[in-house]
């Protein structure tokens, strides 16, 4: 493993519509490469304490993963799971539209980053 190559820490604000407050999370992505199955996962942690909630917005405490597996075809399986307390009172319509949509916008993002010439090429020390 190389210095900087498996952890990612990022914070991120999800916009949600008036009366309700924006919710904000600072994640953790811990990268993990198995040589032997091919397979990347990656481990996500909400670190709620890492900085200081910002005015005006909730701070969301969960966890989740990706795994990502190569295939025999040369395309990848990729299963993404994530648990989220949105706290603060949020009515479950507005939790279900973040469930149904977050996923799938998720991956046409990753379709078109994977498919950008920007990032073709590109290699991390953790995986060999």
């Amino acid at each position: 493993m190389q210095a900087g190559d498996t952890i990612q820490i990022y914070w991120a604000e999800a916009s949600v519509p008036y009366p309700f407050s924006n919710r904000d999370g600072v994640y953790r992505n811990t990268f993990r490469w198995d040589r032997q199955s091919g397979q990347l996962k990656v481990d996500i942690n909400l670190l709620p304490d890492y900085i200081g909630v910002k005015e005006n917005l909730v701070r969301v405490k969960g966890n989740g993963d990706w795994l990502v597996k190569t295939m025999t075809n040369g395309r990848l399986e990729i299963t993404f799971r994530m648990e989220v307390d949105p706290g603060g009172g949020i009515p479950a319509w507005l939790v279900n539209t973040f469930i149904e949509d977050t996923p799938y916008v998720t991956m046409v993002n990753i379709r078109e980053m994977i498919n950008n010439t920007k990032y073709q090429g590109k290699r991390f020390g953790f995986i060999r």
